[in-house]
This record gives C-alpha cells, sequence and structure tokens, in this order.
C-alpha cells in the first residue's frame, strides 16, 4: 500500500512539475499575445464570457470528487459501475437542459444579440461537450493516474500557445478576433478530453453499459447530495470572480481585462495546487480508511507548512521585485499599480492558508462542510462588493481584491479546527 502511494506521489509531481512548467510558459506567453491579438476591451468581453459560460463546468465539478474517491476507496466494480452510470446520465440531463434553455434564448433575442453571438454559442457548445469528457479525468485521479491528466493538460496549452502565436503573427480572423481565439483556446482542449474518454470508454463509459447498468436510488441520492456540496465549493470560485468581472464592466471593460490578468497571475501561482491536490487528497481518503494515523499527521503538517511557505515567498518576491516582473511580462505600459500588484500577492497568501485545510477536509469527504464556508464566502463578497458599488458609485479592480482577501482569511479561520483537530 506504501509503495502505491509513494508510486503516485513519485509519478503525479514529477509530472505535476512538468505541468506546472508548461502552465506557466502557456499563461506568460499567452497572455501578452492576446491582449496584443484582441485589444484591452476585446479581451475584457472574452474574460467575462468564459467567466459566465465557466457556470456550465460546475456540472462536471460537482460529481467527479465523488467518482475519484469510489474508485480511490477500492469500492466493488458493481458499485463504481453504478456511480459511473449515475453521474453520466445526470450530467447529459443537466447539459441537454442547459442546451435547450440556451438556444431558447438565443433564438427568442436573436436579433438583440451583440456581434460576437457566434462567439458566445460556440463558447458553450464547447463548454458543454468538454464537461461531458471530463468525467473520465475523475477516474484518472480515483486510480491514482493523475499524471496521464497532467500529461494531457500539458500537451493542450502547448497547442493552444503555439495556435495563440500562429493567429497573432499572421493576423488570422475567423469571423472576428473574439471567436478566432475562442477557437484556438478550447479546441485542443476538447481534443484532450476526448483521447482521456476514449481510452476509458470500454472499461468505464461503454454506451451500452450506461443504458444497461441500473443505479439504485441510492446511488443517485447519494450523488446528488455529493453534487450539492461540490456545487457550492464551486460556485464560490464562479460567482466571486463572474460578480467582480462584471461589475468592472459595467463601465469600463478594460477594468475587467485588468481583473482578468490578477486571475492569471493568481492561476499561475495556483497551479501547484491544481496539480498537488488531486493526488494528495485520494491518498488521504485511502490512509483513513486504512487508519494510517502517522501518515495523516505528517501529511498534515507537510501540507500547512508547505502551501502557507509558496504563499509567504511569492508575497515577498512580488513586494520587492512585481513591478519589475509584470513589466517583463505585459511590457512597459502600467497595467497593473505596484499597489494592486501587491493586493494580489497577499490574496494569494491567502489562497495558500485557505487551501491546506481545504485538501485535508476534501481527503476527510468533508465535502458539505467546505461547500457550506465557500458559498457563505461568495456571498460575503458579493454583499460587500455591492454595498462599495453603492456608496462610493464606483468599483474599480483594488475595491474587488480587499474583499476577496478578508474573505478567503475568514475561511481559513472556520476551516483550520475541523481539518487538523477534528
Amino acid at each position: 500500500m506504501k509503495n502505491i502511494r509513494h508510486r503516485s506521489i513519485y509519478r503525479g509531481v514529477y509530472s505535476s512539475i512538468l505541468s506546472k512548467g508548461v502552465g506557466f510558459v502557456y499563461q506568460v506567453l499567452s497572455l501578452p499575445i492576446l491582449l496584443s491579438y484582441l485589444g484591452q476591451n476585446n479581451f475584457g468581453f472574452l474574460s467575462i464570457l468564459m467567466s459566465i459560460v465557466g457556470w456550465v463546468n460546475l456540472l462536471n465539478s460537482g460529481l467527479s470528487p465523488y467518482i475519484t474517491r469510489v474508485i480511490s476507496a477500492e469500492q466493488s466494480l458493481e458499485k463504481i459501475s453504478m456511480v459511473v452510470a449515475a453521474s453520466q446520465k445526470i450530467v447529459m440531463a443537466l447539459s441537454c437542459v442547459l442546451i435547450f434553455i440556451f438556444l431558447g434564448i438565443a433564438v427568442f433575442y436573436s436579433e438583440e444579440l451583440s456581434s460576437h453571438n457566434y462567439s458566445i454559442v460556440a463558447v458553450f457548445i464547447f463548454s458543454v461537450v468538454i464537461v461531458n469528457l471530463g468525467l473520465s479525468d475523475s477516474v484518472r485521479q480515483g486510480r491514482h493516474e493523475q499524471y496521464v491528466n497532467n500529461f494531457l493538460i500539458m500537451l493542450a496549452s502547448f497547442i493552444t500557445v503555439a495556435l495563440i502565436y500562429v493567429i497573432s503573427n499572421n493576423n488570422i480572423v475567423i469571423i472576428d478576433h473574439v471567436f478566432t481565439a475562442v477557437l484556438v483556446i478550447y479546441f485542443p482542449l476538447l481534443l484532450t478530453k476526448l483521447y482521456n474518454f476514449v481510452s476509458l470508454r470500454k472499461e468505464y463509459f461503454e454506451f451500452r453499459n450506461l443504458v444497461i447498468v441500473k443505479p439504485k436510488i441510492r446511488i443517485y441520492k447519494v450523488v446528488f447530495s455529493v453534487l450539492g456540496a461540490n456545487l457550492f465549493i464551486q460556485l464560490s470560485v464562479i460567482l466571486v470572480k463572474s460578480y467582480s468581472l462584471l461589475l468592472l464592466g459595467i463601465n469600463d471593460l478594460s477594468e475587467s481585462a485588468r481583473l482578468e490578468i490578477v486571475f492569471r497571475y493568481l492561476l499561475i501561482l495556483g497551479t501547484v495546487f491544481a496539480t498537488i491536490q488531486p493526488i494528495i487528497w485520494p491518498l488521504i481518503t485511502q490512509a483513513k480508511k486504512f487508519g494510517d494515523r502517522y501518515w495523516l499527521l505528517k501529511s498534515k503538517i507537510v501540507i500547512g507548512v508547505g502551501f502557507f511557505t509558496i504563499g509567504l515567498l511569492n508575497y515577498i518576491l512580488s513586494y520587492a521585485y512585481g513591478q519589475e516582473l509584470f513589466n517583463l511580462w505585459l511590457g512597459d505600459s502600467e497595467i497593473l499599480t505596484l499597489q494592486e500588484i501587491n493586493y494580489s500577492a497577499l490574496y494569494f497568501l491567502m489562497i495558500s492558508l485557505a487551501q491546506a485545510p481545504i485538501v485535508i477536509l476534501m481527503g476527510k469527504g468533508r465535502f458539505s462542510l467546505i461547500g457550506k464556508v465557500l458559498l457563505m464566502e461568495a456571498l460575503m463578497y458579493v454583499i460587500i462588493s455591492s454595498s462599495i458599488l453603492f456608496v462610493y458609485k464606483y468599483f474599480y479592480l483594488t475595491d474587488a481584491l480587499i474583499p476577496m482577501l478578508i474573505c478567503r482569511f475568514i475561511v481559513f479561520l472556520f476551516l483550520f479546527k475541523p481539518a487538523y483537530y477534528e
């Protein structure tokens, strides 16, 4: 058992390091090229669009951790088949509902749609298909094969940044600039998800199994309960980002573009969490099942200290050299001020603090608790940011960042005790 954990950690960390490197290159190279290709206003519009359609991704995000948990806990093949089949049916049904609603709105308001109507439809269709194929990623995690997901993510990132360079360097435009950007951002990801799904199809996703396997009512109830809890977890992130982009974009799309730059910066820094987290929490689940208390204690200490150290080092580096690093990244134009960079780095420090107990509680299966606390965070942020706009009649980037970091620190305070002392 320990050999399996060590091998999973080695493969996961090894591939995560490579994935982080490719992801870093992707974000560093793609952002300035996209800004140059689209312009700040179009980039702000694309950011708002992708954030809103990101709500579709909640379908997969809500279900996938339960598939991972069932497989990593080595449940019976019958239960795994029922859980996968139930999850597929739920995602397909909800996808059909979303498509029906979206197409109905598009037909009814066809004349009122903006000049980017093709881009809006393309982003939605790509997202729905990717969500349905994305269940295969959860199976990989449960089989301790996160390294496969990491390599596929690297491949998609490499192809995407290459395509972004090609369309920008040759000024290639299909319909319009935003639609072209949508194609090159989503299509490589779609191909890698399709490969992952097809490679696992015979074992987990055979269509006849979807029809023949009849999940029990209690399986549907459990899947729905986990779906609700994880929707709350993902909802907080999507709600905070979408609401912020909309508030900033009410009067100036360039402000939305600046916030998107901050989120890209956070995404670069958070890649280490996004790659380590899928490796660690299934192992915590497994260690908890077999009563390996020493490994659990050691992992809690390492996760807490390690995540905090990453956040603190980044803050120190940003405080000392932030402006120079951003100018090197985005050019000499001052898109972000030094104060905004420091607030962004401090927000990442709060994310680092809170992420440790979140990972530990995921391993314990406390998705409901995480979901409730993060939903509370999102609602607090909406109230605070709305109050700022109502009272002062303006809302700028700093007004978005300060409430974000305060709310995330409160999340840490709520989750620390149940993660480390229960």
